[in-house]
């Protein structure tokens, strides 16, 4: 029977920087595990099945997390290091306690030279490292010392300035420290992406598939740190920065097409159905790349549920029975779904 050993933690951040020290120095007797760490942005404590209070048709579907959360560890009590974006990342990225990072509000302060991430300490390491998607804790310019591939990661596809995250379907990202057009969205809008947005590329599809490429490609006999940092169900909007929506693709063919919401709430469970089906190609991929027996596989989110773009965090009980939301001090502003798999005997 596979096992491993973790302590309780209250907060996600030394949970995640204490497992990357294990998958570093513990495995004397075998190779370095692989690291996958997939991050939701603005997922509540209980949209995600497992730790959902709804029964009825409010209860989100979510059959992938459900299965993954039945075969490894599931945490009710992980915290996030702020209940909001950028110092909370802060936290995850530095292991510092949110009184000792850098970054402590959603203003324009970015991580400074000397904040050495986890990603430089798994490099050093011998990992190979790669981002896809968020990162907002650095100016938006590949001459910042903390840009990602200044930071720790050998591989990145994204956006670096988490206002420009709001779109979910942007015009260009970066491809390591090359500004990248996306030609599917050169004028985006509701208009010109289609009733299903399905004329353009949701920035989440982009960087699941750039995640399930480096899972049936990857050949490097270095372990892998593989970190996705979606941008649902954070709020957002087609081809601008505004927060009016949970704009994501194919909501016709969801399972709440017909249902009898207001449009944003089916557009919000949509989106957390979707990055199910998302995680769930992830882990195929890694499964069958072969990589399942030696990876270490993390689902989290950055902070509790939202309140915007015209969502309402109590129309599907986002978090759960606790009080608060996103930027509340209560335990539903930093307190959220977290869930571990691994097969390794650590």
């Amino acid at each position: 029977m596979h096992r491993i050993a973790i302590c309780r933690f209250q907060s996600k951040m030394t949970l995640w920087v204490v497992c990357a020290a294990v998958a570093v120095l513990a495995h004397a007797a075998a190779a370095s595990p692989n690291i996958l760490f997939i991050l939701s942005d603005d997922l509540g404590y209980g949209d995600f099945e497992p730790y959902s209070i709804n029964t009825g048709p409010r209860r989100l579907q979510t059959p992938h997390v459900t299965q993954f959360a039945s075969q490894g560890i599931r945490f009710t009590q992980a915290y996030a290091g702020s209940s909001v974006c950028a110092p909370s990342r802060c936290a995850l990225m530095t292991g510092k306690h949110s009184g000792h990072c850098t970054i402590r509000d959603n203003g324009p302060i970015t991580l400074h030279a000397n904040d050495t991430t986890v990603a430089e300490v798994l490099q050093k390491a011998g990992y190979k490292t790669a981002l896809f998607g968020k990162w907002g804790l650095s100016q938006d310019t590949p001459t910042d010392s903390r840009f990602p591939t200044n930071a720790g990661f050998d591989i990145y596809h994204g956006q670096v300035d988490q206002n420009l995250c709001h779109n979910y379907y942007p015009n260009w990202m970066w491809l390591n420290s090359t500004a990248q057009n996306i030609t599917a969205n050169a004028n985006a809008s509701v208009a010109n992406c289609g009733k299903d947005h399905d004329r353009c590329e949701w920035s989440s599809d982009i960087w699941v598939n750039d995640t399930i490429h480096f899972l049936s490609t990857y050949t490097d006999s270095a372990p892998f740190f593989l970190f996705l940092s979606v941008t649902s169900p954070h709020a957002g909007a087609v081809g601008s920065n505004v927060e009016d929506d949970v704009p994501v693709p194919r909501v016709s063919l969801g399972p709440y097409a017909n249902r009898s919401w207001p449009k944003v709430e089916i557009d919000f469970a949509t989106a957390i159905t979707w990055q199910d089906q998302q995680i769930g190609a992830v882990l195929s991929a890694l499964n069958a790349s072969g990589f399942e027996e030696n990876t270490i596989v993390f689902l989290a989110s950055d902070n509790g549920a939202h309140n915007e773009g015209g969502h309402s965090y109590t129309f599907f009980n986002s978090s759960g029975y606790l009080n608060g939301f996103k930027r509340s001090l209560h335990d539903g502003g930093h307190r959220f779904a977290h869930a571990l798999c691994s097969s390794l005997v650590l």
